[in-house]
């Protein structure tokens, strides 16, 4: 990735990359089996040019769902976890 033609300033708006997601029996089989470890690499690609990211969590409100908050799958895969620093911005859909 070239990064440097992007403007220094911009962001990296990671969203939804939670535990809860690998629940098969609930979403079924993934579509994207390297989205993982194209995840990781451009969070460490943009984190080292000193640009802002910003890791957003789905708190569903959906009493099955297994991104709710207080259940196990609200919080983020292990490798965004290592990666996010402090800022998290929780979101709902309903």
């Amino acid at each position: 990735m070239d990064i440097a033609k992007i403007a220094d300033n911009a962001a990296l708006v990671v969203i939804d990359v939670q535990k809860g997601f690998e629940d098969l029996g609930f979403w079924g089989p993934r579509n994207n089996p390297g989205a993982d470890d194209n995840i990781a690499s451009l969070i460490d690609v943009w984190q080292a040019s000193g640009r802002p990211v910003v890791f957003v969590r789905h708190d569903s409100v959906v009493a099955e769902s297994p991104l709710r908050p207080g259940h196990g799958g609200n919080g983020f895969k292990e490798y965004v976890e290592a990666r996010r620093g402090k800022g998290v911005r929780g979101r709902s859909c309903w």
